[in-house]
């Protein structure tokens, strides 16, 4: 009866009314993420003066956020409703990496391992975006990575080696 949204009946039917179309929260839960940022838009549009009086504007601002990084992160076909343990890890990662990316907030350490791993430059220019964002705010980002993209244009670069496991943990170079 819930369609695979996980909702009541009665919370799937509440709806919202726009000018030209009612968006109950069950079909807005069957929306991809590309379709789910568009309506958050059109409902931030005609509701804003309602948004800004119940405080709700902060909220709808992070969902948007956490919408806008998972589509340029190429996670737009992931449907609201998918059960994780039906993404693939690229998928699951980069839903993570969408997670993190959205944070608003300061005085936080985030610890990357190999965020660019099976992404296109594309989603790797998106992730630097994001990162400066984040740093901006007055949080720390430590990333382990081997993207030359990531490498060039972090804030510093330490190299560590000359080999792996046993054979590291040597400073080989440090700095832009």
């Amino acid at each position: 009866s819930c369609e695979g949204t996980r909702v009541s009946l009665k919370a799937g039917s509440l709806a919202i009314s726009l000018s030209q179309k009612s968006i109950s929260y069950k079909s807005y839960l069957k929306h991809n993420f590309e379709d789910a940022l568009r309506v958050l838009g059109e409902i931030k549009k005609e509701w804003r003066e309602i948004i800004k009086q119940e405080k709700l504007e902060n909220s709808f601002n992070k969902l948007e956020r956490l919408y806008l990084i998972a589509n340029e992160l190429g996670l737009g076909h992931i449907q609201n409703t998918r059960k994780v343990r039906s993404l693939s890890s690229s998928e699951y990662q980069r839903l993570l990496l969408a997670k993190y990316l959205s944070y608003e907030g300061s005085q936080s350490l985030f610890v990357l391992d190999e965020p660019s791993l099976g992404l296109s430059l594309h989603a790797q220019e998106k992730i630097i975006e994001h990162l400066r964002l984040l740093r901006d705010q007055g949080n720390t980002i430590l990333m382990v990575e081997h993207s030359e993209f990531l490498k060039k244009e972090s804030d510093e670069v330490i190299e560590m080696g000359p080999g792996a496991g046993k054979l590291g943990g040597e400073i080989l170079f440090q700095g832009k």
